[in-house]
Order: C-alpha cells, then structure tokens, then sequence
C-alpha cells in the first residue's frame, strides 16, 4: 500500500536530514582518514569543510528540527563552534602544509548520541514517506 504526504513538511524534512545524514558519513570518514594518516592537516581541512556543512545545516534549518531533537541539534552547534574555533587558531598559528600534523586539545567531545538521534529520525521520516 503505497503511503501519500499530506503536506510538504515531511518532505522537507526528509531533505534536511538527508543533508545532514550525508554530512555526518564524510565527517566521519574525514576523521577515520584523518586518525589513520598520521593527523594531518590534508585529512584535517576534509574534516572542517563537513564539520562546517552540519553546523550550517542545522542553523539554516532549525523549523525543521522535530522539538524533541532541539537539544541535540543544540549540543551539536556548540560542539562545532568550540571545535571550529580551535581549528581556525591552531590554523592561523601554524600555517600548516597539507602533510604536517595537525592536532589540538578539545575536552568538549563529540555528542555521539545526538547524531544517532538525529539518523534515527532520518529512517523513520524516510519509512514514513515509503
């Protein structure tokens, strides 16, 4: 039985998670490379281009955040603004070439449940609208 949309909202939606979704996979790969290359500063810019792409999507499209998921989406942003600023300082200090290290401190980890959060949500709008 083939399931219809009533309105645009679950579509829309569908489009920002899937954004995000995507996203957070070359994130995720980008760090994988970036801890298996020996940390540099090639695997490190990879890294910020999609660390950037999830914070700007989240900020461009908070309606379509579900409020269950506002907090998550919150702790995300903070997570890449205070990861972003060090990349940035540590950037500017070292002028870096792409195959020098690049490795800064950062106590404020990654909030791996909000993204799980937010990908399980990506699969149930995506059943939804199946």
């Amino acid at each position: 039985m083939e399931k219809h949309v009533d309105n645009n909202i679950n579509t829309e939606q569908f489009n920002f998670l899937s954004a995000l979704i995507e996203s957070f996979s070359v994130s995720k790969k980008a760090y994988e490379n970036y801890i298996n290359d020996g940390r540099i500063f090639l695997h490190a810019k990879v890294l910020k281009k999609a660390n950037d792409s999830i914070r700007i999507t989240l900020l461009n499209n908070h309606d379509l955040i579900p409020d269950d998921l506002l907090e998550d989406a919150n702790e995300l942003i903070e997570h890449y603004d205070i990861w972003i600023n060090k990349w940035i300082k540590l950037e500017q200090k070292l002028h870096p070439n792409v195959k020098d290290e690049f490795v800064f401190q950062n106590k404020f980890t990654f909030p791996s449940n909000s993204e799980k959060k937010f990908v399980a949500r990506f699969k149930e709008v995506k059943k939804n609208l199946e």
